[in-house]
């Protein structure tokens, strides 16, 4: 594959008036048009893309041309929205106090890269988006990554999202490869990990450990929370039926976080909330 930067210019967005034909009205990304990306309605032709006023990268921005033609411009908007919220921190400085889930601001604490949320339904091709969001940091030389999902056997609709876009299925490394206790020795790649292997533990070593020892402390990488409503309820509190027991899955996930604060978190779910509290 070759890869080139996406050239860009500015652009007015003129939407012609027209008499709605259906229920639904086509969409156009507003901020996002992009030429080779695929035709969402064809009464629309998409034009060069405009870099998104605020992203703030201040590298070029590389992609495939091939990748580039297999995202809709509603799905490479995505990336442009993630890369923008991967560029500033949260206000304020925090720490984890050892045994609670919620980080606790300090002042000499350390600084936390803003993460974004894909609460796109379903069909939409989330997958694909978070796969881009990858590629995106992979053609910079950021070549380590987390995907967490729900089950082991979705490694195989990660791997294809992944080829999908121009990547290889080596790519892809299962966690399942390396015991537990054991040292991750791949330099580089995506680590597949599901929840339930997140969580798990034994005396000499936990899953968590052995995923931030080969992550690193200076962790840059794109962590994806597939299924993000796997971490549901880390925090326990109160249900219908009484005090609820907090999630140790969810605890995981969020444990995972707090070690790495410079990671590009991009949480991914159709149904990020379901009962206000």
């Amino acid at each position: 594959l070759s890869w080139q930067p996406v050239s860009t210019q500015g652009m007015d967005l003129v939407i012609a008036s027209h008499e709605n034909s259906a229920i639904y009205d086509d969409r156009i990304a507003i901020r996002l048009l992009n030429q080779r990306a695929l035709e969402l309605a064809n009464r629309y032709r998409e034009s060069l893309e405009t870099a998104f006023d605020q992203w703030r990268n201040p590298r070029p921005r590389a992609v495939d041309n091939k990748s580039l033609s297999l995202m809709s411009e509603a799905q490479l908007e995505t990336v442009i929205y993630a890369g923008e919220a991967w560029s500033r921190d949260l206000h304020g400085r925090f720490t984890h106090p050892s045994g609670e889930v919620a980080l606790k601001e300090d002042p000499e604490g350390q600084l936390y890269r803003t993460g974004f949320f894909l609460g796109d339904g379903t069909g939409a091709g989330k997958g694909r988006q978070a796969a881009a969001c990858i590629l995106d940091q992979w053609l910079k030389g950021n070549r380590r990554h987390i995907w967490i999902s729900k089950n082991a056997p979705l490694l195989e609709d990660a791997q294809r999202d992944w080829t999908a876009i121009g990547g290889l299925p080596s790519d892809i490394l299962d966690l399942a490869r390396w015991k537990i206790g054991e040292e991750i020795t791949a330099p580089e790649g995506i680590l597949f990990v599901p929840y339930g292997t997140l969580r798990s533990s034994r005396v000499e070593d936990t899953r968590l450990d052995q995923i931030v020892r080969w992550a690193g402390s200076d962790f840059e990488g794109v962590i994806v929370f597939d299924e993000a409503h796997a971490m549901a309820n880390a925090a326990g509190g109160k249900g219908g039926r009484g005090e609820q027991t907090p999630s140790q899955q969810g605890r995981a996930g969020l444990r995972l976080q707090h070690a790495l604060p410079l990671a590009r978190v991009v949480y991914v779910s159709a149904t990020g909330a379901t009962t206000v509290q």
